[in-house]
């Protein structure tokens, strides 16, 4: 039997803007908070392997560095890793597949497939926003990244999917 978690979008929100313009600016400056010469030699390499918890992400990459994604005070946030250092999250406690009730929409949730889908691809680029984080990875659509609140449990987990 699957798994099924009644989840909530936790309370946050991107902010608005009056202009097109404004939003690029915000974006580009959120994002060049994180850019770095660790982050951007990421870029272009392949990914190699995952590993998934509940609340976090590793991935591998065929440089030796590893990007770990988080779920930090609801929202995602993000580490260059390289090969030797370790971090220990918490063991999954959600199959691969779950059933996910978030609101009034209920949907499987394949959170190994999306990954797996992502082994022997390059990274192209990370996108950063407010509480949201967009991986782009070629041949494949993007991943968002986002923090869900699992409504037994009161726990943030990370959740991703495809999106156009």
């Amino acid at each position: 039997m699957m798994n099924t978690i009644d989840a909530i979008s936790p309370p946050w929100s991107e902010p608005t803007f009056s202009t097109p313009s404004e939003a690029v600016e915000y974006s580009k400056l959120l994002n060049q908070k994180v850019r770095n010469d660790k982050i951007e030699s990421c870029f272009g390499s392949t990914i190699v392997s995952a590993d998934w918890y509940d609340a976090a992400i590793r991935i591998y990459l065929d440089n030796d560095s590893t990007i770990y994604f988080s779920c930090m005070k609801n929202t995602v946030e993000f580490a260059i890793e390289d090969e030797t250092s370790t971090r220990h999250s918490d063991s999954s406690t959600m199959g691969d597949v779950v059933l996910i009730r978030l609101e009034k929409i209920q949907y499987v949730w394949n959170r190994g497939a999306f990954i797996q889908a992502l082994i022997g691809k390059v990274l192209k680029n990370i996108h950063i926003g407010y509480a949201i984080l967009f991986l782009y990875v070629a041949d494949e659509k993007t991943l968002l990244f986002n923090c869900l609140t699992n409504r037994s449990t009161g726990k943030c987990f990370l959740h991703w999917s495809p999106t156009d």
